[in-house]
């Protein structure tokens, strides 16, 4: 088990983190520093919380470059959305055709109709208003769970390992179920990853 950590660390794999925040707001920088270098890119923890903050922080550094601009939409719920930004599924929608965990990108903005403009992944226009922007089913897309990104392929992925979810430092062939450490320092690991369910995040060979 220490091999494989070592392996990851000798070869920039992974970044250990003195705290939570400072962890955070690296993964997010990194992130973006690979989006803009072209790469469909993942950014994974195992906690909401984490997924939560982890959204904030791309989202902020995606306004400052722009990326997400003009007005804002307050969908149900208090989440804001505005053109640009990366939205995810949290239930299906029949109506749109969309299904659980389908990623979206916010195309435009409609402050009088309440209502979001989106594409999919696929380039397929979509419309998203009502109960479809409430909380319940619709969330920032920058950052998701692990369980969430299930089946999805990237050309990399950072992943939040702090010792949340199923998570264990722990190479690709160890067994399920192996318990976290009890007083895990955060880590993030970067690598080109398909998510299918079967590791821990810290190796980041398959972030299940």
């Amino acid at each position: 088990m220490q091999d494989a950590v070592d392996w990851y660390l000798a070869r920039g794999r992974t970044a250990l983190s003195s705290n939570r925040t400072e962890a955070l707001a690296g993964m997010a920088e990194a992130w973006v520093a690979a989006v803009d270098a072209g790469h469909d890119t993942a950014l994974l923890a195992w906690r909401r919380d984490d997924v939560r903050d982890l959204n904030r922080l791309a989202r902020d550094l995606h306004r400052d470059q722009l990326r997400v601009t003009g007005p804002e939409l307050t969908a149900p719920g208090g989440r804001r959305y505005a053109t640009g930004d990366r939205l995810v599924l949290l239930a299906p929608n029949p109506d749109q055709r969309l299904v659980t965990s389908e990623r979206l990108t916010v195309t435009d903005v409609d402050l009088p109709a309440a209502r979001l403009r989106a594409v999919t992944a696929d380039g397929r226009a979509v419309v998203l208003a009502g109960e479809a922007i409430d909380a319940e089913h619709l969330d920032h897309g920058y950052a998701l769970t692990v369980h969430r990104a299930q089946g999805a392929t990237y050309d990399r992925a950072h992943v939040f390992a702090a010792g949340g979810g199923r998570e264990r430092p722990t190479s690709p062939s160890a067994e399920p179920g192996l318990a976290p450490p009890s007083t895990p320092s955060p880590m993030t690991s970067t690598k080109p990853a398909t998510t299918s369910g079967s590791t821990g995040p810290t190796t980041n060979s398959n972030a299940a």
